[in-house]
């Protein structure tokens, strides 16, 4: 959680909100990040995110297995 609000804290325009019980960030009411369980998700557009699949093995972000969220991957852990 201390990682998230330093990340957040560097995006001045991120309101910080509550989505499934557990903190984001958005902007223009558009959510980019947050937490889910003990997991960070990020939200990337198109390129960046296949860029991202490759180079990370990331997997997409399903809040309920089965319900995936376009746009959004789960960073993986730190190695």
């Amino acid at each position: 959680m201390e990682r998230f609000g330093e990340i957040a804290d560097l995006v001045p325009a991120a309101d910080r909100r509550l989505t499934f019980g557990y903190p984001t960030c958005t902007v223009n009411g558009n959510m980019f990040m947050g937490l889910h369980k003990d997991r960070f998700i990020l939200r990337l557009p198109e390129s960046d995110r296949v860029s991202f699949i490759e180079a990370y093995d990331a997997p997409i972000f399903e809040p309920m297995p089965g319900r995936p969220m376009r746009g959004y991957l789960i960073l993986p852990r730190p190695s």
